[in-house]
């Protein structure tokens, strides 16, 4: 093998990044929407940060946070790494999701359904779009045994979602014609010994074992091209990438000079400012998946001192569910050993563009990123 340069660093990001087409990396390194070109921000306190992959020729300016793929231990506080971290979990759910609404839709079944065909009505797409995409796919994390596991929630746990049975005979068929098997955490697994990368290098060789097998559907019904081998030439290249790129670690930003902090234990900060917060701004074109208006409103909080927070306003048409158009942001409890352990953050949804929290909790032993927050009217990643 060649000898590996900091360009091939930078590329290999790209290449993670725009895998799956959902986002993109423009030429000055900004993280974007692909379709609409939002770029993807992140919120540390009051100020919004567009993301940048890591790369030679980065401005100097305070203006933008950088994208390390390859560093995931040593930092307090690393929202974009948790962007990356957590849409990726839930990527074989949502490109499920639009396999099966595309299918039911009945635009185009690839001889996937077979006879079945025939049991295809009107109520299925509507169905699965009511359903949030980590239901159709998520990959779960076992951190302290360095195992990343494929799971399906429709399947695994078929009762506890409401659709009807038929339209549960016909999902079970799809991914049994799909993937060769409905035993998904038994045989899409791996476990690392990678312990400089452990949840990329674990996650990312699942997720390319996952999507090996999802190929030719989704080049089939949709304008995208998976590379699996470029991707799997870039795993075998991780621990090369590392060793390029371990000497950056992104420093958390400052508060503004007008805010206190104080110090409530190891694991907490809290921000009390001497003027009211504005609520975060955003103005770009609206995307795709939904519309949404920022407002400012004022709330009380748990300590009953007002403030003013950013909100989502949503068309009450298209509220399902037990959805609320409203959500705050919390303080962010800083992690002293790992940006993933007992934390909750505020991250700009790539996908939406609206506010979201996160958090990693635990199911049955494996850990993964759920929303803690609305994100939005038919965002693709719930």
């Amino acid at each position: 093998m060649n000898k590996l340069r900091f360009s091939d660093v930078t590329n290999a990001m790209k290449f993670f990044i725009e895998f799956g087409g959902i986002e993109k990396v423009k030429d000055d390194g900004t993280v974007v929407v692909a379709e609409s070109n939002e770029p993807i921000k992140v919120i540390y306190g009051e100020k919004t940060y567009p993301v940048k992959i890591l790369s030679q020729n980065l401005p100097d300016s305070d203006d933008y946070r950088v994208l390390n793929l390859f560093k995931e231990s040593g930092i307090s506080e690393n929202k974009e790494f948790e962007f990356f971290k957590t849409t990726r979990s839930i990527y074989p759910g949502y490109f499920m999701k639009r396999i099966l609404v595309e299918i039911f839709s009945k635009k185009t079944d690839l001889n996937i359904l077979g006879k079945l065909k025939k049991k295809v009505d009107k109520e299925m797409p509507n169905e699965i779009e009511e359903l949030p995409a980590k239901v159709f796919g998520v990959i779960n994390y076992l951190k302290k045994k360095h195992v990343a596991v494929f799971e399906v929630p429709i399947i695994r746990d078929k009762n506890k979602y409401k659709i009807r049975e038929k339209t549960q005979e016909l999902v079970e068929h799809v991914y049994k014609t799909i993937f060769g098997t409905l035993d998904f955490k038994n045989t899409f697994k791996y476990e690392t010994t990678f312990i400089e990368m452990p949840w990329f290098h674990s996650c990312m060789s699942v997720l390319v074992q996952v999507f090996e097998k999802m190929k030719h559907v989704i080049e089939a019904l949709f304008d995208v091209k998976l590379d699996i081998k470029t991707f799997k030439k870039h795993l075998d290249n991780l621990p090369e990438y590392e060793k390029l790129s371990r000497w950056y670690a992104p420093a958390t930003p400052t508060p503004t000079i007008e805010s206190e902090v104080k110090i409530e234990s190891p694991n907490s900060i809290k921000v009390e400012s001497t003027e009211k917060s504005e609520s975060v701004k955003i103005d770009n074109s609206i995307p795709p998946w939904e519309r949404y208006k920022y407002q400012k409103v004022k709330i009380e909080d748990d300590n009953e001192k007002s403030k003013y927070v950013p909100v989502v306003s949503i068309p009450q048409q298209h509220i399902t569910g037990a959805i609320s158009p409203v959500s705050t942001i919390s303080n962010t409890p800083v992690a002293p050993t790992s940006p993933f352990m007992n934390n909750t953050s505020t991250i700009i949804n790539p996908f939406t563009n609206t506010i979201q929290q996160t958090n990693m909790v635990d199911y049955n032993g494996f850990q993964t990123i759920q929303p803690n927050l609305t994100w939005g009217y038919n965002n693709p990643f719930l």
